[in-house]
């Protein structure tokens, strides 16, 4: 079986994302909850993502772990500012701390990880420790 991996950050308006949650809270008129004001997160859009499963697609070779370059690293405490804006209420903003495992700041390459160039367009390659499917453990949500 081969297989190749991409690393998204977080795709933008998808379900499960920040902003349905922020949504809900919005439409209940508050709070929005917030980690932390200098909290960071990668974010890139669904037309970005498909691009680069398209591109990994064609150039993309069985076995790599493949990190999207067109992503960007956006302040959370901006995003939640403009999703009230946008909402046009005056909606109070609390935070809540960062919950177990949750980093300030994320990072879509790991410290034992090293980044090199690829032939496509969107992403790059690393050099990381191999994974075997049979070692994965995968499961099923019910």
């Amino acid at each position: 079986r081969q297989y190749l991996s991409v690393r998204f950050a977080n795709v933008l308006h998808t379900r499960g994302s920040v902003f349905d949650t922020w949504n809900a809270q919005i439409c209940a008129s508050g709070p929005l909850t917030l980690s932390d004001d200098d909290a960071t997160r990668f974010f890139i859009t669904k037309d970005q993502a498909v691009e680069v499963l398209l591109e990994v697609a064609r150039s993309g070779a069985a076995g790599e772990v493949l990190v999207s370059t067109d992503s960007k690293e956006l302040r959370m405490l901006d995003l939640a500012r403009q999703a009230i804006a946008d909402s046009g209420r005056d909606i109070e903003i609390i935070r809540t701390g960062l919950g177990a495992g949750e980093r300030m700041h994320e990072s879509l390459v790991g410290v034992d990880e090293v980044v090199v160039p690829s032939p496509g367009k969107g992403y790059l390659r690393l050099v990381t420790e191999p994974l075997a499917p049979e070692d994965l453990r995968v499961e099923m949500l019910s």
